[in-house]
């Protein structure tokens, strides 16, 4: 899938939240792999890609598709704190926490996260 078109991407991201949602992450892995191969620094691929690999207990490849998405976007609050709690795990308690507290200063008072990060960031 070399030089994808806009709606070659938005067919393949939509193939792949399809595939997620049916429970066949591998397929759904292609598809955000065929993304990635023509666009490494697309956001919502490399954001959609981590949730799986964290989803599949893979935390170290979860950690570094939320990097790429970070490095893409370093104002992504979902991606700022879900790599903080991939961290959390991953027994990488401050710099966790310095992610956590960049995601809550950048996060909306209302978001519906906000809470659980706040807790995150008290405990």
């Amino acid at each position: 899938m070399s030089k994808q078109s806009q709606p070659d991407v938005r067919d393949a991201l939509s193939l792949a939240a399809a595939s997620a949602k049916r429970g066949d992450f591998e397929a759904a892995i292609v598809h955000l792999k065929e993304v990635l191969r023509a666009a490494p620094d697309h956001e919502i691929a490399n954001g959609m890609l981590a949730g799986l690999y964290a989803e599949l207990k893979m935390p170290e490849r979860a950690t570094a598709c939320y990097e790429r998405v970070l490095a893409t976007n370093p104002h992504n609050v979902l991606a700022l704190f879900q790599l903080g709690l991939l961290l959390r795990e991953l027994n990488k308690p401050a710099e966790a926490h310095a992610l956590l507290q960049r995601a809550a200063q950048q996060m909306p008072a209302d978001h519906p996260l906000q809470p659980r990060l706040q807790e995150l960031l008290r405990s």
